[in-house]
């Protein structure tokens, strides 16, 4: 599209009346595409929805919200062609919202020629992603009283067991309006984050980027693009003391192994895990998977099967215990042989007592001739 105006001029006039009670109120992203139109009118520069885009590093979604902003508060007026795409806009003075029926003072009228250069594509640069703080006061406000976005701030706090702060309140409204997650995306990502033990507003905001980024629109494609959303798997982490990582596709497989192969409900499968904390040096999957097969042998289907199995257990220990006392116990003494005149808490040795006899008396002997001399 092509703005043009009367005279071209190297400044840009903006009434105060805009400054004075439509800017203080407007979000920032709004207020700089309306000056941006005023800045290109006068100029002749040609512009697109596309090109303020790429120019804002926005998507085209956010230009279009802004335009129709602006054209609520009647300060622009849009006109479509056949297709759907905007072809003209105007914009409009403050006194055309006083005299409606009067011909509206036409700042510059923008036929859309979109150009032919070629612009980067607005879903490959990262840096193109909307930031939360893009989302205004007003807009929040505004949003409020939407039916789905009260239902999203009660489903919120029902997951965090609190009412949302404005924060929170921020990020729904930022997941619906700039990232454009349907509704019940959002409650999956707000289920996620919980069952992944976070509720903080930066994990959300961490996770919807990650979705947005791998263009994630809907529940069944965030089923579909990763089992790791399974929240049975970190039900399972979180019971080992695991946190702070996703599943491993080898952990993943041991789990959909005890639910689907042996059939195991996740009480048996929690309680085989309580018991690899307590008995592993270090807990992990193989421990787990060493009592639930042993369980899965012995026909486990329920909590009260597992105290039968530990009740015939003990059974069988202290009945092995008592079989080694027993058999202890009963065995004879063995026979301590001693020679007559020995003590047998003393070692006694093998001495040739004649031959030490036979040397002392050879050197008495010899000791008294020497003092005899």
């Amino acid at each position: 599209m092509k703005l043009h105006i009367e005279s071209v001029k190297s400044f840009t006039l903006i009434e105060n009346k805009f400054i004075d009670e439509y800017m203080p109120s407007a979000d920032g992203e709004f207020v700089k595409l309306y000056l941006y139109l005023l800045r290109c009118a006068g100029s002749g520069t040609e512009v697109s929805v596309s090109s303020m885009a790429d120019f804002f590093d926005h998507t085209e979604k956010d230009i279009r919200r802004a335009l129709l902003y602006w054209e609520r508060l009647h300060l622009l007026r849009l006109s479509y062609s056949e297709d759907g795409n905007i072809s003209d806009i105007c914009l409009l003075s403050e006194a055309h919202k006083i005299e409606k029926d009067a011909e509206p003072s036409v700042i510059c009228d923008m036929t859309d020629k979109i150009r032919k250069k070629a612009v980067p594509p607005l879903d490959e640069p990262q840096d193109l992603f909307p930031s939360p703080s893009r989302v205004g006061t007003l807009q929040i406000r505004e949003a409020g009283s939407r039916p789905n976005i009260k239902q999203l701030i009660f489903v919120g706090s029902q997951y965090k067991g609190r009412p949302l702060n404005s924060t929170e309140i921020r990020d729904i409204v930022w997941m619906s309006d700039f990232l454009h997650f349907e509704d019940d995306l959002i409650e999956y990502l707000m289920e996620y984050c919980v069952t992944r033990g976070s509720t903080s507003a930066r994990y959300f905001e961490k996770v919807a980027g990650e979705w947005y980024r791998e263009k994630i629109t809907t529940v069944a494609k965030a089923k579909e693009g990763t089992k790791v959303y399974n929240k049975d798997y970190y039900t399972v982490l979180k019971a080992l003391g695991i946190s702070g990582r996703n599943v491993t596709p080898a952990e993943t497989k041991y789990i959909d192994r005890w639910e689907h192969e042996y059939g195991f409900p996740m009480d048996i499968i929690l309680e085989a895990c309580s018991r690899t904390v307590l008995n592993a040096a270090r807990p992990n999957f193989e421990y787990v998977n060493t009592i639930l097969e042993n369980w899965h042998a012995e026909h486990v289907t329920s909590l009260e099967d597992i105290l039968k199995l530990d009740k015939a257990h003990e059974r069988s220990s202290s009945a092995e215990k008592f079989s080694a006392h027993s058999r202890t116990a009963a065995a004879p003494a063995r026979p301590v042989s001693r020679q007559p005149g020995t003590f047998s808490n003393i070692p006694q040795h093998d001495y040739d007592w004649p031959e030490i006899e036979s040397r002392l008396g050879v050197k008495m002997r010899a000791f008294a001739g020497k003092k005899g001399d």
